[in-house]
């Protein structure tokens, strides 16, 4: 940064020098500098040096949280959207001009609100006033050192210099820990997995520059501009089509012919949209139009007609509005990876929330339209309704298992995709749609999709532009479900016979077995070119992992994999003890028995059902405010069996049959515009007492639960005073008042179907349970006959039919058809954790029966209020502390003699005897 022509930085009557800044950053050079070397007197060989860099930056903005308020105020009552709701919109030019005219006059509001930042401080909170008169001190001290021009004198003067320096530096560190500790200190008690845990763990995720970055052809990168535009064009797939082969014209062929079809797809729906902005998560990064979740889900609930205008009009379109085709790209570099390598960052794509909408309502219909017609592959584990990667790797190990009980030689090979997601062809894409016989509204709202895409990088310097033709943007709704239609042509590939291939997003193995070695050669090489045939039909390039060869690792006790290790068993017990190590005397015991659950054991317990067997129990020690390793372990996989794999199970005293429990995923989901909610009114008795004078079939439900029986009852009444029909149900497995909910609703509902005339859990859309969707289905069926109302009373005093429904129900928890409803997971969940405290006490019982803690807690069902025990309580209640018998114990003393001159046999004596803890048990 220094000028060539400008005086020397250091000068002494024999030399002089030039002092270069080599530190600056691209961002730094970018934003323009100033430099000056002034004649001013310092009483050195230095002369003063001026760096600017920059100018004075112009007063920030944002939206504060009073005009978040009054923006959301303006856009309730702008008359803009009624004026547009409505319209008929014909062609994608009038769509476009429609969301144009939005933005605009959205960005307009949006600036009008913002506000400008008021400049923070910028001293430290810790920085006192004695350390400030400390610094003046040690710069007194540095001057007079630099001024001083005798020899000796000078040398004195240096020593005191460093001595005040390092002192004071000393005194920085020991203020800026002390305040940063009371600081973590504080943040944790309000809640533990703030900003001081995520620190901890590596899981802050801190702001930085784009650094100079090394092209291919070995240039460097000047600045942060440059270093973006290299990302993408390195990171930007484009699709060549003078690169295809004989293979690719026929699908390129096809995906650009005309389609259309006779049968289209509903509208969407109002529930449907609503469904879709409840899952949205709030705190999800805005797009380019600054339109933030919260506001996206304000905007709908106060001009829901002009947004359903706007989606209805591009499904029969068959548009995707080229507004929402332009993202935001934002750069992350991946942990261990050389900061200066183009392939060290992962491009994350921000789109427009509005747009993102729509996608989420189209990856909605797509995946209905997959899972309708059966077309996602059985061994495709990820993203996929019902599987997860625990359930492939258990597969996995089956197939494992069996072939080591043959003896059978076999080969597992590995395939890494490079660039999954940014591999996938659209021309496949379009070409396994028209196959599926996909609605043309659908097929061309994803074509539109597809083409003429951007991306951005925005800086201070300037802005970087990019136009990908090749994968889907990482981040879009709709990318897993378009690698899960690349990667359905391979796990479908015709392979010889015996050879499995699974699976998981885009993790992939081949496990190929023959009788011998030559045979099981000869079929790993015909595999392998197969599926590098396959790659080069689809357009993807992937890599063979082979095994790497090295010394064999014996395996450990008790292990069932010989010749195979778990390490994350092992690394995560040392990270967390070097992490929690440094903190133990600030973390809470509340605060590391909630560690440990909801961090450490999921990370220890991780896919257990695959490694963990009965047969090797390790878990030496029962005194813990933690229920055992094993026991836990037993537990995940108990609940694995039954919720997964649907097997019969025993934990303890409990047994269960697969149907005794709830399968959400048994039945096919209904089309996304169908309700997901029942909608009902809730009545006082005052006004459901009114609605006794309606002409109309009148059904009365209720339901009766305690913790010995259960039962549900309806009553139907005709006008004036006619008694239709009466039933009561006396419920089997009955876990709590919802269940009796559900029965009772379920069955008059199925009489009123099959008479021909004519809550809480209809009230959810997240709910799948097989009897809430049987429940929706009934309620539309019969609405499609006769006009249904739901009522829901929370007090029915004094309503006749309601009391009537109540006091059957009492009876028919003794006397009553028998029914049943399978129970939901969130109740046996409840029950195989009872059980597993029950299974720890007994075991508390019989080991440690003779401690001086088990006097105090007996039974572990029944932990007092006050556990975790503060240290002081935890030395009362173990004995374990400076008592005379625990000294004995450790051979410290020879006879357990109290200070007050008696025998201290127990704690027994320090609580009740000791006289000279007399005043203390008094406090």
């Amino acid at each position: 940064m220094n000028d060539d022509q400008s005086l020397p930085t250091f000068e002494t009557p024999y030399s002089a020098s030039w002092l270069d800044l080599t530190l600056a950053t691209p961002p730094v050079l970018a934003s323009g500098f100033a430099w000056s070397v002034s004649e001013d007197t310092t009483f050195s060989e230095h002369r003063l040096v001026q760096v600017c860099v920059g100018g004075a930056p112009p007063p920030g903005k944002r939206l504060t949280t009073y005009a978040h308020h009054q923006l959301l105020d303006a856009l309730r009552n702008d008359r803009w959207f009624s004026q547009v709701s409505g319209a008929d919109i014909t062609s994608a030019e009038a769509l476009d001009r429609v969301l144009h005219a939005f933005t605009q006059r959205y960005d307009n509001l949006y600036r009008r609100h913002l506000r400008p930042v008021r400049t923070r401080p910028t001293s430290k909170p810790w920085f006192t006033p004695e350390l400030n008169v400390e610094r003046l001190s040690v710069t007194a001290k540095r001057r007079r050192f630099q001024r001083a021009r005798d020899l000796q004198m000078r040398a004195i003067f240096r020593r005191d210099n460093t001595t005040a320096l390092a002192a004071y530096r000393q005194h920085i560190r020991e203020a800026r820990n002390a305040h940063l500790r009371g600081y973590a200190l504080s943040s944790v008690h309000e809640y533990l997995f703030s900003k001081p845990f995520k620190e901890a763990f590596g899981r802050l995720r801190q702001c930085r520059c784009l650094p100079s970055l090394v092209g291919s052809d070995g240039t460097v990168t000047s600045t942060h501009l440059e270093s973006a535009a290299l990302l993408l064009r390195t990171q930007t797939a484009v699709d060549d089509p003078t690169t295809d082969d004989a293979v690719h014209l026929p699908t390129r062929e096809l995906a650009s012919a005309p389609y259309d079809t006779m049968d289209q797809d509903v509208p969407f729906t109002y529930s449907e949209v609503v469904d879709v902005l409840r899952s949205t998560p709030n705190k999800s990064a805005p797009g380019p139009d600054n339109i933030s979740p919260v506001i996206m889900k304000a905007l709908f609930h106060y001009h829901p007609r002009f947004f359903m205008m706007v989606f209805n009009a591009a499904l029969p379109l068959g548009y995707f509005p080229r507004c929402w085709r332009t993202a935001r790209v934002t750069f992350i570099h991946k942990p261990g990876r050389p900061a200066e390598r183009t392939s060290s960052y992962r491009p994350i794509c921000v789109s427009s929330v509005f747009g993102k909408t729509l996608k989420r309502l189209l990856n909605g219909r797509l995946q209905h339209q997959l899972e309708r017609h059966a077309l996602i592959h059985p061994r495709q584990y990820g993203f996929t309704r019902g599987r997860s990667s625990l359930l492939a790797l258990h597969h996995l190990k089956d197939h494992l298992v069996r072939l080591k009980t043959q003896r059978m030689p076999a080969i597992l090979m590995s395939l890494d995709f490079h660039g999954a997601f940014d591999s996938v062809w659209h021309p496949l894409v379009l070409r396994y749609f028209r196959e599926c016989a996909l609605p043309s509204s659908l097929y061309h709202l994803l074509r539109t999709f597809l083409e003429e895409r951007s991306v951005f990088v925005q800086s201070h310097a300037g802005r970087a532009d990019a136009h990908p033709t090749l994968g889907s943007p990482q981040g879009s709704p709709l990318s897993p479900l378009l690698w899960n239609v690349i990667i359905d042509s391979l796990l479908s590939l015709p392979m010889p016979p015996g050879v499995v291939v699974q699976a998981y997003a885009d993790d992939t193995i081949i496990l190929v077995l023959a009788p011998t070695r030559s045979a099981l050669g000869d079929l790993a090489s015909e595999v392998l070119r197969r599926v590098v045939s396959w790659s080069r039909t689809v357009n993807v390039l992937c890599f063979i992992l082979p095994r790497r060869r090295g010394n064999g690792t014996s395996p450990p006790d008790g292990s069932p994999w010989p010749g195979r290790t778990f390490p994350h068993i092992e690394r995560i017990p040392a990270r967390s003890r070097r992490h929690l190590r440094p903190q133990r005397s600030c973390v809470r015991p509340t605060h590391k028995v909630l560690l440990y659950r909801q961090v450490l054991l999921p990370a220890l317990t991780y896919a257990s059902p695959v490694w963990w067997g009965e047969c090797h129990v390790d878990c030496r020690s029962y005194a813990r405010m933690a229920p055992p390793i094993d026991l836990e372990l037993e537990r995940i996989n108990i609940e694995f069996r039954l919720f997964t794999l649907r097997k019969y199970v025993a934990f303890g005293s409990l047994r269960y049959c697969p149907d005794w429990v709830a399968n959400p995923h048994s039945t096919k989901a209904n089309h996304p515009a169908a309700p997901a909610i029942v909608p009902f009114t809730r009545l006082t008795s005052a006004q459901a007492r009114a609605a006794l004078r309606a002409r109309a079939v009148q059904v009365y439900t209720d339901g009766s639960f305690t913790s010995k029986a259960a039962g549900a009852a309806y009553v139907i009444f005709a006008p004036p005073d006619r008694v239709l029909a009466v039933g009561r149900y006396r419920l089997l497995r009955a876990t709590s008042a919802y269940s009796a909910e559900v029965v009772e609703f379920r069955e008059a509902l199925r009489h009123l179907i099959a008479a021909r005339y004519f809550e809480s859990a209809l009230a959810s859309p997240r709910n799948v349970e097989p009897h809430v969707l049987e429940i929706r289905a009934l309620v539309r069926k019969l609405s499609r006959t006769v006009h249904v109302y739901l009522y829901h009373v929370p007090g029915h005093a004094g309503v006749f039919g309601n009391e009537v429904a109540d006091f059957i129900a009492e009876r028919a928890a003794h006397r009553g058809i028998e029914a049943s409803l399978p129970l939901p997971f969130r109740a046996v969940r409840s029950q195989l954790r009872r059980e597993l405290l029950v299974l720890w006490t007994a075991r508390w019982r019989e080991e440690h029966s003779r401690t001086e803690l088990f006097r105090w807690i007996k039974d572990l069902r029944a932990l007092p209020a006050y556990f975790t025990p503060p240290p002081s309580l935890v030395t009362l209640l173990t004995g374990h502390g400076r008592f005379p018998h625990y000294f004995v114990r450790f051979h410290l003393m020879r006879m357990p003699r109290c200070p007050c001159g008696s025998y201290s046999a127990d704690m027994a004596h320090i609580l009740h005897a000791c006289a000279i803890r007399h005043l203390t048990r008094r406090e």
